[in-house]
């Protein structure tokens, strides 16, 4: 659903809902009740949206109604993820999970999966739950709606190669299915194909999210994922589409503030900040400077340890750089000289995997995204110098 599309449909819905109220008819005003939050939340409108889940609840709730049920509590999930109400999150999932089992759908872990996905990635704890995700999400349901997911995981764990492999196993990206998991899809997609700096693919991304750019992307009761102008600007980047980015994360910031999101401001300033500190205008590093600090706080009082730690190493905060092996400095040396795994296990006499375990660790350690990330923190903590020398001898 295109964002244009979505006040069409909310007024629709609102319009049946006040007729299934005026004739008394309890089951149409129950899937008009339903019907309404999804363009409704597309929209942002969350202080319409709110009184009307309320509702719904009691309704489901007098029906003794299981899919309203679950409806309502997956609303509720989605909402307090947005909100970053972390434990009433996972509760409402759960309550959500009971009772899309008592109706028989099909799909469940799937979309629990999208859930537990974005509350312990959220609070980082990614590593530890990738197993269960994987359990979750193993029936033919679940593992064809959570594919792109799946990518999403792998990037964030720095698995790249297994990422790329099932980026290859969905072919054109053009083809997505236009389906109720579309907008997940292509958001996860934008996320990991970023990451990869799959130029091709972000392109392909980029104009897929174009209709996009002004809606709360989400699934239906299970997830929002804030501003499409976000993840556009996140494959601007990528592109080198520096003018392009710049005012698509203004634009970020601003929805996702007006939608009540801590946890999404607080993504979209790291990232936006990342972008400003390539520059060389004061002025840009100010900003990037006041917007990490504000995200700092948000991450900290939420508990968002991952990102707390990237917008630390962004700004230059952080001692993890200290806490590296001489090992890992070794390889920290070569990624910023731009050698390949394949260049570094070479010259340090190692396995592939050995190295992407250093490399693991060296992002784990630093709160950094990606390779990059890594050496400019390193140039911030004054360890650049340590990994600049002798580079002649190395490589030239």
């Amino acid at each position: 659903q295109p964002s244009h599309e979505a006040p069409r449909q909310a007024a629709l819905v609102r319009e049946a809902l006040e007729i299934a109220e005026r004739l008394g008819s309890e089951e149409a005003a129950l899937a008009a009740n339903s019907g309404i939050l999804f363009p409704l939340s597309k929209l942002g409108a969350y202080g319409e949206l709110e009184p009307l889940l309320r509702r719904l609840h009691d309704r489901a709730d007098g029906a003794r109604h299981p899919h309203y049920r679950q409806v309502a509590a997956g609303f509720e999930a989605q909402l307090a993820i947005l909100q970053g109400r972390w434990s009433d999150a996972l509760k409402w999932a759960k309550a959500s999970l009971q009772q899309a089992e008592l109706e028989g759908s099909t799909g469940v872990g799937g979309r629990f999966g999208f859930q537990m996905f974005a509350i312990q990635r959220a609070l980082g704890n990614l590593p530890n739950v990738a197993p269960v995700l994987a359990r979750l999400t193993a029936d033919a349901d679940s593992a064809r709606m959570w594919l792109p997911g799946k990518v999403l995981l792998h990037c964030e764990l720095q698995q790249y190669d297994e990422a790329r492999r099932l980026l290859d196993r969905l072919g054109d990206l053009g083809n997505l299915p236009r389906d109720d998991l579309f907008e997940t899809s292509i958001v996860y997609l934008a996320e990991a194909c970023a990451t990869l700096k799959d130029a091709r693919r972000c392109g392909a991304l980029y104009e897929a999210l174009q209709p996009y750019r002004g809606a709360n992307l989400s699934v239906f009761g299970t997830v929002a994922l804030g501003s499409g102008a976000g993840y556009l600007a996140l494959l601007a980047t990528a592109l080198r589409r520096f003018r392009e980015a710049r005012a698509l994360y203004e634009e970020a910031l601003a929805f996702n503030a007006r939608i009540g999101s801590p946890p999404l401001v607080a993504r979209t300033q790291v990232d936006y900040a990342a972008l400003l500190q390539q520059g060389d205008r004061p002025a840009d590093h100010d900003r990037a400077g006041q917007l990490l600090r504000e995200a700092q706080a948000t991450a900290a009082r939420l508990g968002m340890r991952t990102l707390a730690a990237r917008a630390a190493a962004l700004a230059g905060d952080g001692a993890g750089a200290d806490s590296l092996t001489e090992r890992e400095i070794d390889v920290l040396r070569r990624i910023a000289v731009g050698a390949s795994n394949k260049r570094i296990a070479n010259d340090l006499q190692l396995s592939l995997s050995t190295v992407a375990t250093h490399i693991r660790n060296i992002l784990r350690k630093t709160g950094t995204g990606n390779r990059t990330e890594a050496v400019a923190h390193a140039r911030r903590s004054n360890l650049i110098a340590v990994l600049l020398s002798n580079l002649t001898s190395l490589y030239y």
